[in-house]
């Protein structure tokens, strides 16, 4: 009797053990798996902020036109960014940058909306930013860093983006959010 309650111990225990174990190992996975979600928004963010830099470094230079059409929606996004630049072989083209309404995603109960930003080279589709923009926002500044509406008296631009990437399921899940700005004097606009 003696033996049979000691084995009875000895499998509890060791199941108790295994338990211990398995419960790390899941939570070591689900950690790995986070980081590499997080290391690619921040890559994807990261790309798109570079295309942008050197969108706006080159705006308006060596060009007559410059920024061309601005709008922005209530909720301060701008949806449609259009100016002039010259391209390697100095060919005036027109960038177009516009963001459009994608997915909802929900996230511990609550929506969130995602945008998809898109780039176009005279009206032709050259990339874009992918489909999970929680924010974008290209601002004109006057030369003191104040807003302005008008293209003629910018001097500055601010862009603004906030690039999302959802994990988990709907009661554990969560967003990893990768920010990324820049304030920038574009030749073009030194007039």
């Amino acid at each position: 009797m003696q033996l049979i309650l000691d084995n009875i111990s000895a499998i509890m225990i060791a199941s108790a053990v295994l338990l211990i174990v398995l419960s790390t190992q899941f939570q070591a996975q689900r950690a790995a798996v986070e980081q590499t979600v997080a290391y690619a928004s921040k890559q994807s963010t990261l790309q798109l902020g570079l295309t942008l830099e050197d969108d706006l470094a080159a705006l308006g230079n060596g060009t007559a036109n410059t920024i061309t059409s601005v709008e922005t929606n209530a909720d301060g996004l701008t949806t449609v960014f259009e100016f002039w630049k010259q391209d390697a072989l100095g060919a005036d083209i027109e960038v177009t940058y516009r963001l459009t309404t994608g997915n909802e995603v929900v996230v511990r109960g609550d929506s969130v909306q995602l945008y998809t930003l898109d780039r176009f080279e005279d009206d032709v589709w050259a990339g874009g930013g992918g489909d999970r923009i929680r924010f974008f926002a290209l601002d004109m500044l006057d030369t003191n860093g104040n807003f302005t509406l008008s293209a003629a008296s910018a001097r500055l631009v601010r862009a603004t983006l906030v690039n999302v990437h959802p994990f988990g399921e709907d009661n554990g899940s969560s967003v990893f959010q990768s920010h990324w700005g820049i304030t920038i004097r574009p030749i073009g606009l030194q007039n």
